[in-house]
């Protein structure tokens, strides 16, 4: 499919690209696609990034606290332990154990229940900075 526009309907073609950008217009929507940005969902009202936007975040501000988060997540000395096994340092601890969280959770997992977790492991500040940088954020 060739995407020289893409309001426009497609063209068959073979290259993977033209497929890929496709298929973001059928999952996405076209304006998705054409502004090759975050765009609202109709279920949720979050982005398709979700809660996921703010993991760089949380994690750069986390870090060595990320079994004080992980605790008020709901995961235990086994997930934490299997978590630091597979990682280097605490940043990337602090980001696997937000990706674990958001796979096992699912839709469950929106930034209501993040910063709630956040706060009752005495990261208020984290918090804070999350109001700050993302004006979206309503809790």
């Amino acid at each position: 499919m060739i995407m020289t526009d893409l309001t426009a309907e497609p063209q068959h073609d073979t290259n993977p690209w033209s497929r890929c950008c496709m298929w973001i217009v059928r999952c996405c929507g076209r304006a998705a696609a054409s502004r090759g940005q975050e765009y609202l969902s109709k279920e949720s009202g979050q982005g398709v990034l979700g809660v996921r936007k703010y993991f760089f975040f949380i994690k750069e501000n986390v870090s060595s606290n990320w079994k004080d988060l992980s605790f008020h997540l709901g995961f235990n000395t086994a997930d934490e332990d299997n978590i630091s096994g597979r990682n280097r340092d605490d940043k990337d601890r602090c980001m696997d154990m937000l990706k674990e969280w958001k796979k096992k959770k699912g839709d469950a997992a929106t930034i209501e229940v993040l910063t709630e977790a956040l706060s009752e492991a005495g990261l208020q500040s984290v918090v804070d900075g999350l109001k700050n940088k993302f004006t979206d954020i309503v809790t």
